[in-house]
């Protein structure tokens, strides 16, 4: 970040997915970009990690890691309810419109 007061944009989320991508071969971490507008694609029943654009200046990760089907953690610092554009995302993601959420607290 270039100062102390910047904001997490799509460009830094992007490149840390990315590093993290290439250093440990995580599943997911697509282009936020690609499932904003619902273009993400993991492979079905793949388990993955994935940070989501959830409005506004907010960021949260889900994955599906350990997970029964259709089911998706959610890492969010602010716990707050996931708008439905934001669950619209996941369902593409997860190839699903049963959603079942989970809440981690981090």
């Amino acid at each position: 970040l270039e100062s102390n007061h910047s904001w997490l944009n799509d460009n830094i989320i992007n490149a840390t997915q990315s590093l993290l991508k290439n250093r440990y071969g995580t599943p997911g971490l697509q282009s936020t970009l690609l499932t904003t507008i619902h273009q993400g694609c993991v492979v079905g029943g793949e388990e993955f990690v994935q940070v989501l654009h959830s409005g506004g200046n907010h960021w949260l990760a889900i994955s599906t890691i350990g997970c029964p089907y259709s089911t998706v953690n959610i890492y969010d610092s602010m716990c707050c309810t996931i708008p439905e554009s934001t669950q619209k995302q996941i369902s593409a993601l997860l190839m699903s419109h049963e959603l079942n959420i989970n809440y981690v607290l981090s």
